[in-house]
């Protein structure tokens, strides 16, 4: 039975919310008690503290900090919103703001709402929006897999099974014209009352399968079953959310009809902000028609260059990393997580998948009226793959990276000389990749990188790389790059480090903030503390 603490922690954290409008509404409404309310008119908004002291540790002293107070959501309940929001503008993230459908704004506050990304609410009952903003705009992101290592399969099956690594679990078999059950999850998903829980399904039919997905949800401490649903696969074309008042857990079987062969993948679970964003307020999500998918947010930030894009590294808890570090550099982000296989599939993918990922960093620069040359590409170990990958195609001011992995297939090639008990899921990628995982499968691998690094149309790129010189997973990287340049305007510099890949994260990120602070500063006009 897989549990996790976060709703709980979640529901412990005090959620401050500020409403702003010409009518007060904490008289009216229930306030939960893990919500401080704040009720303040459009006039009055300069009343509202904005700062707050901190105790923070320099050395051996202990100094009071004045920092941003932060409120968690802040509600315009005005269909004409007036007042001088600039003043709050650093206490309130993106997607934290809540206005009426169809609001409109006085003139001098265009900037204020293009920076916050404004979520539309029907305020026709202030008690209805407490309710949804308790329930789901929390802070955090959970995010996690049943991998196919904890599926069962049905003593009446009697076709053929077999694994691809732990990608996928396939089955063949004529599983008849009626549908019944071929296989269960060993280990149930606990749904709290207070939390949705969205799931979503990695599998591939041919012929003329057809899958059900049913759900069970068992009560808390017993094993009544409360509530039923079946998912039929046009009901699956995008996350099912689950959200029940009574919680308990998710039990789960799939049943199968028809004759060929179905490819069974990992069952993701993750909480659930309904429609105001994936993972974390904002988040969202693209999956092809293979079902492979990324998840992507868009910060707007101060509006001004650089747009920072950062790949996320290998990562098997699902959600976005490196939110704070992009946040802190003021300027706008845009994250980019993928939550395929164990933790990772180094962003490629079909022609869709990875037109859509070159499309959503085009849409962000359209928005803030930016060129390719107001921006930086950004990753660590696997999301330094994508940092180059889609930097090759889009030509940007600049591209920061650290511990580079670009010789993807032989990262699964060296596996069993230089890594004999790490990394396997490196055979995962290559299969999924290529088909195979053979030595011509490894080398065409590679050259799907190269072919387009070799080729690309850089204008004046820099290309800013700490690496580990003893690396165990792909240690030519950084040379192959310098030998691969040839001819083009391209400037790459970089730092190594003693050991091997994971032996000195914490001196590669060190240096890879520090170079987005210097390029920010240098050439872009940024400033920082």
């Amino acid at each position: 039975m897989e549990k996790n603490n976060e709703a709980d922690n979640m529901k412990k954290k005090k959620k401050k919310i500020l409403h702003i409008g010409s009518v007060e509404w904490q008289e009216n409404i229930h306030v939960p008690d893990n919500i401080s309310w704040y009720d303040v008119r459009p006039d009055e908004i300069h009343t509202i503290p904005i700062t707050k002291f901190v105790e923070e540790k320099r050395g051996k002293k202990i100094i009071n900090k004045e920092v941003p107070e932060v409120y968690d959501v802040v509600i315009l309940s005005d269909y004409f919103v007036t007042g001088d929001l600039t003043y709050i503008e650093e206490t309130v993230n993106a997607y934290a703001v809540v206005c009426q459908y169809g609001f409109q704004h006085a003139p001098e506050l265009t900037a204020f709402f293009k920076k916050k990304m404004p979520q539309p609410l029907h305020m026709d009952s202030p008690q209805q929006v407490v309710d949804i903003i308790h329930k789901n705009f929390f802070n955090g992101q959970y995010g996690s897999k049943l991998p196919i290592s904890s599926i069962d399969i049905s003593p009446n099956f009697k076709g053929n099974m077999h694994y691809e690594g732990s990608a996928y679990l396939s089955l063949t078999h004529q599983f008849g014209q009626d549908l019944s059950p071929i296989c269960f999850w060993k280990y149930n998903v606990m749904l709290d009352k207070n939390v949705a829980m969205e799931i979503w399904l990695e599998y591939m039919c041919e012929h003329t399968c057809e899958i059900e997905l049913h759900v069970q949800l068992i009560a808390m401490g017993g094993n009544e079953v409360i509530k039923e649903w079946t998912l039929h696969q046009e009901d699956m074309q995008n996350p099912t959310i689950f959200d029940e008042k009574d919680g308990g857990y998710l039990s789960f079987s799939l049943w199968v009809k028809g004759e060929g062969t179905i490819q069974i993948g990992a069952l993701h679970h993750r909480f659930s902000n309904l429609t105001y964003g994936q993972f974390i307020l904002g988040g969202q999500r693209y999956s092809d028609e293979k079902r492979q998918e990324f998840i992507y947010y868009f910060n707007p930030g101060n509006l001004k260059p650089p747009l920072n894009i950062y790949f996320s590294g290998f990562r098997p808890a699902e959600g976005f990393e490196g939110y704070w570090m992009l946040k802190s550099l003021g300027h706008p982000f845009l994250l980019f997580g993928d939550p395929r296989l164990e933790g990772g599939a180094f962003y490629m993918g079909s022609p869709e998948f990875e037109q859509k990922i070159l499309s959503v960093i085009q849409e962000c620069l359209t928005y803030l009226n930016f060129s390719n040359k107001d921006m930086i590409l950004s990753g660590l170990s696997m999301g330094t793959f994508g940092a180059l990958y889609y930097g090759s195609q889009c030509s940007p001011y600049a591209i920061i990276i650290g511990k580079p992995l670009v010789n993807v297939g032989s990262i699964a090639g060296v596996a069993q000389k230089l890594r004999p008990n790490e990394f396997h899921t490196s055979f995962d990628v290559l299969k999924l990749h290529t088909g195979g995982i053979s030595q011509e499968h490894i080398k065409q691998l590679d050259e799907r990188f190269w072919t387009h690094f070799s080729s690309s149309t850089f204008q004046n790129t820099m290309i800013a790389t700490s690496y580990m010189k003893h690396d165990d997973y792909d240690p030519s990287a950084y040379y192959n790059m310098i030998e691969r340049v040839g001819h083009q305007s391209i400037k790459i510099y970089g730092n190594g480090w003693i050991g091997r890949h994971n032996d000195n994260s914490a001196a590669i990120t060190n240096w890879f903030f520090t170079q987005y602070k210097e390029i920010i500063k240098r050439d872009f006009g940024g400033t920082f503390e």
